[in-house]
């Protein structure tokens, strides 16, 4: 196995165990004798209804989900806001605005876009916090994650490790080990 699989592999365990932590560390509602809130992480209250307004999304795609299913959805998108919030990336009220009416040019389908508008019946809180909003948010801490130096640091080391060794004659299969 590769010095540079071997490392990804601590990566992602690392990360798997902190994400285990996040959730586990947050998994109690605030407050306990509240029957809406179903997952607290974080900074997020995930409640009975938010998981009702995830189901009905992936019914507009055409998705049958069962509420484990959403609920696991949302703790990753109030897990995806926790890496935001604390690596500095955020998405304003006026990119959603900016988003929202124009979602036709950003690969949706008006007539996806008002039948998820009906689900969320005028909650436009509910409709940025859980549709719009994670949507905005992966875009940009993918762009943040690829223009990271210090993350990109070890791939790019070990690609110019590669190329430097199949320049010098060796195949890229011997390289691959």
């Amino acid at each position: 196995m590769s010095e540079y699989n071997t490392k990804m592999k601590i990566f992602r365990a690392t990360f798997l165990l902190i994400i285990l932590l996040i959730v586990a560390s947050t998994w109690w509602p605030e407050e306990p004798n509240s029957p809406a809130t179903v997952a607290v992480v974080g900074d997020t209250n995930i409640s009975q209804q938010d998981i009702t307004y995830q189901i009905a999304v992936a019914h507009v795609y055409g998705e049958t989900i069962q509420p484990p299913t959403a609920l696991l959805a949302l703790i990753q998108e109030a897990q995806q806001n926790e890496v935001a919030h604390r690596v500095g990336v955020k998405v304003s009220r006026d990119e959603m605005d900016d988003f929202s009416p124009d979602a036709a040019e950003n690969g949706e389908s008006s007539g996806v876009i008002l039948a998820i508008r009906i689900v969320f019946d005028g909650e436009d809180d509910a409709y940025r916090r859980i549709y719009l909003e994670p949507k905005l948010l992966q875009q940009k801490l993918r762009g943040w994650f690829s223009r990271d130096a210090k993350i990109q640091q070890i791939p790019h080391s070990f690609i110019e490790q590669a190329y430097v060794q199949v320049k010098a004659g060796e195949s890229f299969e011997q390289v691959a080990q």
